[in-house]
């Protein structure tokens, strides 16, 4: 009885440290998505349109790809669940649908990422909402990124507010 209520214990500590550590680990606070090339507008008018957008990275080593990173990013996938007043609707979508030359790349080239995500919002987000065709849609800016979260290698996490002026 003694020793397998010592081994319980045990397992119940090894299993509660992983599940804080992997916590610890999982995410990190991005302070400034400007740091990134992201341009914000916190006095942007227009359209209120917001919610949450997660990236989720297919990626595979190749110093011979990537020699700075050493992770080729295979596919990078977008999904939004965003309102505009009382619809809410969702995303997606990927690098390999969204038609941007040079992509896939490395996972260090931080300007495709964003070009990706910026191409996300005028393509897929803003058409969806104000159903006109890409490249005729009406302008918009980012009005916000809040709780930026990233896991470093392979998912990230931001609350988005655009401001779309029709």
């Amino acid at each position: 009885m003694k020793l397998s209520k010592s081994r319980l214990a045990a397992a119940a500590f090894a299993l509660g440290m992983s599940f804080v550590l992997s916590i610890a680990w999982a995410e990190s606070q991005v302070s400034d998505p400007g740091a990134f090339g992201i341009l914000i507008d916190p006095n942007a008018s227009g359209t209120k349109v917001s919610g949450p957008v997660t990236l989720s990275y297919q990626y595979e080593f190749s110093v011979s790809q990537c020699p700075a990173s050493g992770r080729f990013v295979r596919n990078l996938y977008a999904v939004a669940t965003l309102t505009k007043g009382n619809l809410t609707q969702p995303f997606n979508s990927n690098y390999n649908t969204i038609g941007i030359n040079g992509l896939p790349d490395c996972f260090d080239n931080q300007a495709n990422q964003v070009l990706f995500l910026r191409t996300f919002i005028e393509k897929v987000i803003v058409p969806g909402f104000f159903n006109c065709t890409p490249g005729a849609c009406p302008a918009y800016a980012i009005k916000s990124i809040k709780n930026f979260l990233t896991t470093g290698v392979g998912a990230g996490y931001m609350e988005v507010e655009l401001a779309v002026k029709q």
